[in-house]
């Protein structure tokens, strides 16, 4: 064999165990087959308007949302809107809310926009709200005193979701989720909380409903079949 032929015998040896080495030291690697289709978990759009005072709002979180989404979350694209029945205008530029059960209202909403604004993640701010309304440590709930109670349970710092509530940013926080709440409200008749799977309001147990609408439904729906 002529020098250069083994010399490109030897470089495509290297090449070929550089190659190897790289495709196999990702432990999550998987291989393709362009003619495989993955399967993917199939999720229902859940949309929940709310104000963290109001009482229906307050149990379907704690007894109903919270517990579904313990059991098939991986099933559910949750999206929450913390504004209910608020109004809002504007004065010299700046934006102002009356809240249905009052200021503190606004402010606990500021809360749980500020959360879901910061955490950026469902779960955590999910929890870590529906916490907050539980008003465990007395009151109405939703309040500084509740913020860092349940930061201290979910090791959650609650020190820049207080700050933000205190700051411009929530009022912008707050004007948003009101302009997504007039989109599917009716001015003259609101009620909370409402909450919309795939577009269409739920009225029934929110588990089921969710299970039946699944195509695939996992094992933890058994019981509504």
């Amino acid at each position: 064999m002529s020098p250069y032929l083994k010399l490109l015998f030897y470089l495509s040896g290297i090449s070929f165990a550089v190659s190897f080495e790289i495709d196999h030291s990702n432990p999550d690697a998987v291989e393709y087959d362009s003619n495989s289709k993955v399967e993917k978990t199939e999720k229902v759009d859940l949309r929940v308007y709310y104000c963290c005072y109001c009482g229906g709002c307050v149990d379907f979180h704690i007894k109903e949302l919270v517990p579904t989404y313990k059991k098939i979350g991986s099933y559910i694209d949750l999206k929450n809107y913390p504004y209910g029945l608020t109004s809002r205008w504007k004065h010299h530029g700046k934006i102002y809310f009356d809240c249905a059960h009052g200021p503190e209202e606004c402010y606990g909403d500021k809360l749980h926009a500020c959360a879901i604004d910061i955490l950026k993640n469902v779960s955590q701010s999910e929890f870590y709200n529906s916490c907050m309304m539980n008003a465990t440590w007395g009151g109405k709930g939703s309040t500084d005193k509740d913020a860092i109670n349940c930061g201290k349970l979910r090791k959650i710092d609650s020190k820049p979701i207080i700050e933000c509530a205190n700051s411009e940013r929530s009022d912008a926080l707050m004007e948003y989720y009101g302009i997504e709440t007039d989109k599917v409200t009716d001015p003259k008749n609101k009620s909370m909380p409402l909450i919309l799977l795939n577009g269409k309001e739920v009225t029934d147990n929110l588990m089921k409903t969710i299970c039946q609408t699944l195509a695939k439904p996992p094992p933890e729906c058994k019981s509504f079949f």
